[in-house]
């Protein structure tokens, strides 16, 4: 958004918090955050305010100017298919235009009577490797005639220091089945230091995400946006989750869904494991990545299946739509959003 120009206030990296504890740990600054929020509306008396994600600041923002009259659009859904389904009604009462990255949650809008819009998800426009293979495995400092499995424990401290020492065990399992026939490549967040990363047998690489994905054999990722990349680029992957005993145990009563890995839900089944908090042990970990390496027909069928989870997200050009509606609402132009 720098790059594009925008004028930003504050980093979204202060906000990134995950569960109960944490957003009880960092109450104070995302007050601080949000009251400078409201005061930019008051200040710059915007017509149009673009919400992104967010649910439990941006639902709060979205009732207050819209009291102010500034037009409303929220861009990429709170996932209230998953939990906390209620907040359609403040949806319903406060956002102009809902603008949604996954086709199911449009009927979801339309029998509330919200006034939405599918665009397809902009991953799709972002995902794009940088190097072949051989290039990459170069760049990378790997072997080209070695098993390369991906690591990605997330992109916030939390995260990390949650995932990445099952990770690192599940990987001394794998490396004790395939010895030096295995390689290991971490995906390292750029607002987490290194020192979150454990013992160094293996490759820690910052950016180059998508060319990182791309070399693996398979991943094995926490579940974000990164199975939803991951599936993009079709390489098979193991999910895990874990939030803290506390946050487990408020939140797990609230969900409302078979699967929480974002692939899973997109194909209304589970084609990848995903393996949520106590069952994400480093011995269940390397059992299911096992069961893909050494299952050719098990691996095939899960890349066919991430092949149809990609048609799934619509075209490419979601980012393109997404602004001429944004124009259309504020400026009431005569748009075409093919």
């Amino acid at each position: 958004m720098r790059a594009a120009g925008v004028t930003t206030f504050h980093d979204i990296g202060e906000l990134s918090v995950v569960g109960f504890f944490d957003v009880v740990r960092n109450f104070s600054k995302i007050k601080a955050v949000f009251e400078d929020a409201l005061a930019k509306l008051d200040s710059e008396k915007p017509g149009i305010c673009v919400l992104i994600d967010y649910p439990g600041f941006n639902l709060q923002l979205a009732k207050l100017a819209s009291r102010r009259g500034v037009k409303v659009i929220y861009y990429v859904s709170p996932q209230i298919w998953a939990w906390a389904p209620s907040r359609i009604k403040t949806i319903k009462r406060y956002v102009d235009k809902m603008v949604v990255v996954f086709e199911f949650e449009k009927a979801i809008y339309e029998a509330a009577g919200v006034p939405v819009e599918f665009v397809g998800h902009p991953l799709l426009d972002v995902v794009k490797p940088t190097m072949d293979k051989e290039n990459a495995l170069r760049c990378f400092g790997l072997k080209g005639d070695t098993l390369t499995i991906g690591l990605m424990p997330g992109s916030r401290r939390s995260e990390v220091s949650r995932h990445m020492p099952v990770m690192l065990e599940a990987a001394g399992i794998l490396r004790n089945v395939y010895h030096e026939g295995v390689q290991f490549i971490v995906s390292k967040s750029s607002i987490v230091a290194e020192s979150f990363y454990g013992s160094r047998n293996y490759k820690l690489i910052e950016g180059n995400v998508y060319d990182l994905i791309k070399v693996c054999d398979l991943v094995i990722t926490s579940s974000g946006t990164a199975t939803l990349e991951t599936a993009i680029l079709g390489v098979p992957m193991v999910v895990i989750y874990k939030v803290s005993a506390l946050s487990w145990f408020l939140f797990r009563p609230l969900v409302k869904v078979d699967h929480i890995a974002m692939v899973n839900i997109v194909a209304k089944k589970r084609i990848v494991p995903e393996l949520l908090q106590g069952k994400a042990t480093a011995q269940n970990i390397a059992k299911e990545a096992l069961e893909i390496l050494q299952n050719r027909e098990k691996k095939e069928g899960i890349k066919n299946a991430l092949s149809n989870v990609r048609e799934k997200l619509g075209l490419p050009g979601a980012s393109l739509r997404a602004a001429k509606i944004i124009l259309n609402l504020n400026l009431n132009l005569d748009l075409n959003l093919s």
